[in-house]
């Protein structure tokens, strides 16, 4: 439930005009004392003037245009003074029903139990009567679902009904009312009620669908202020079809939503793109390859990275085609920037584990690859591993950018381009901003290695060995690592 700023009847324009021959002297000295009141901002004065104006014989549109001057003076205080709260109950119990919105949310604000809770239901439900300005409606509509949805008089909450409220605001174009409905109606589907995943699904898409077609709302919010609350339809929308909430959620929906809103710095989608690529990739049936290239490629394109070209394999001193020596073992791709360039991406042939000399191995790759590639490139081993640190999980990449060879954090979700951007700002390799437990990356790549299937053998808690320090590898077969020099004890 999100707290928004109540509406104001529309400030009136047009200022008070006194005919003197349609006022006593006496009610002209009135008149008067309430104006000089309201030239020194005198609330307090201006407020007992226009309450006893509700009860004289003053001409109705003289007496609406003062309780209205009173209501703007208040309007952006933090709360209503308590004279102005009984202007504005008179004022709607007299017939002025513009004033009840602003009443119920006055006494709303300072209400210590269910008496008061009554009579502000009463001021809501003259607001949600009163259609002349449909934004005053909508939102009391929204605000008095508190009292409905957190049982505020009959003590039990009541969550279907309040989502009832929501959505009448809602189909009048009230986008905080769509927002409400979806997010209540979450409540419901968060405790197994699919039904409601349906509805709330459909609401966050119905606020999105209406940005979409740049409909018109009833907000008052500033399109910043709504785009935050467009921005909490995305990340919901998103949860609930990566979670499959409800009958015909669709995986690739939620990641769509939740790698634009990740793109946007959003940490919480960045979570939502972590569990919806790690179903990708626990769900990747590509058969293992040789090439260990190959196999991180179908890796890294379960996360979206957009490759060009042909796979390269580079063995054994070969040379390029101007006669350069190129490392031996390394498979290069071609991977896409957002920018639309290029940028070289080399995969080792050998393990290169901590523990069996492989920084050395590593190093001696990248000194060959960097006198090939001086604008850069992302170079990762064949045995893909994870940093142990601070109870998180890193997976390593390696980028040479700018003139800097450094190890950055492969996180589940993140794009080449970022990765660069990572270099660039000298972020430590462990900087918890990019901190997302990424294992399945790593589970993956070396499955693939070991000649299996990912869908059909991966699991999230697949036994991994010590390869030096904190450094971890994943692995399914036991009797291959023999192979690689490694022992793995029960």
């Amino acid at each position: 439930m999100t707290k928004h700023r109540p509406p104001s009847p529309p400030p009136t324009d047009n200022p008070i005009v006194l005919l003197r021959s349609m006022l006593s002297n006496k009610e002209l000295v009135f008149i008067t004392e309430f104006l000089e009141a309201y030239e020194l901002e005198d609330v307090e004065k201006a407020a007992k003037c226009a309450l006893i104006a509700l009860s004289s014989k003053i001409e109705r549109g003289m007496v609406s245009a003062m309780v209205s001057l009173v209501n703007n003076m208040v309007h952006d205080m933090h709360s209503s003074p308590t004279s102005v709260t009984a202007l504005l109950c008179q004022a709607a119990d007299a017939g002025f029903h513009e004033y009840a919105y602003n009443a119920a949310n006055a006494i709303m604000d300072k209400a210590k139990g269910i008496t008061d809770y009554k009579v502000a239901e009463h001021y809501f439900k003259i607001a949600i009567a009163f259609d002349k300005y449909p934004n005053l409606q909508a939102a009391a509509y929204v605000n008095y679902c508190a009292i409905v949805r957190d049982g505020l008089i009959s003590r039990v909450p009541d969550w279907p009904a309040a989502i009832e409220l929501y959505e009448t605001a809602a189909r009048m174009g009230l986008v905080k009312a769509m927002f409400n409905a979806a997010n209540v109606s979450s409540w419901l589907a968060y405790r197994g009620d699919r039904a409601y995943g349906a509805r709330a699904a459909y609401w966050y898409t119905y606020a999105l669908d209406h940005r979409a077609a740049a409909k018109p709302t009833l907000d008052i919010e500033s399109s910043t202020e709504l785009e935050k609350i467009f921005e909490q339809c995305m990340l919901g929308l998103s949860a609930f079809h990566i979670d499959s909430l409800f009958e015909g959620a669709n995986r690739e929906v939620g990641i769509h939503w939740a790698r634009e809103l990740a793109n946007r710095g959003n940490d919480l989608a960045r979570d939502h793109l972590k569990v919806g690529y790690g179903h990708r990739l626990a769900e990747l049936a590509a058969q293992p390859q040789s090439s260990p290239g190959a196999n991180w490629r179908a890796v890294l394109a379960q996360m979206d990275w957009n490759f060009k070209g042909e796979l390269v394999t580079h063995a054994n001193s070969t040379s390029s085609d101007s006669g350069e020596r190129i490392a031996s073992g390394v498979d290069k791709l071609s991977v896409k920037l957002e920018d639309k360039s290029e940028i070289a991406l080399y995969v080792t042939h050998e393990p290169c584990l901590p523990l069996l000399g492989g920084f050395k191995s590593l190093n001696r790759i990248a000194i060959e690859l960097i006198s090939l590639n001086p604008d850069g490139f992302l170079l990762l081993t064949r045995k893909a591993l994870f940093l142990e640190e601070n109870d998180r999980s890193y997976t390593p990449i390696y980028v040479f950018h700018k003139g800097q060879f450094t190890a950055q954090a492969l996180w589940m979700g993140c794009t080449p381009t970022q990765i660069l951007q990572q270099a660039e700002q000298r972020v430590e390799f462990c900087d918890k901003r990019f901190g997302n437990k990424t294992c399945m990356i790593p589970i993956a790549v070396n499955d693939l290695d070991e000649g299996f299937v990912v869908a059909t053998d991966a699991v999230y808690d697949q036994p991994w060995i010590s390869v030096g320090g904190h450094w971890r590898m994943p692995f399914l077969d036991k009797n291959k690592l023999s192979k690689l020099g490694l022992i793995f004890e029960e």
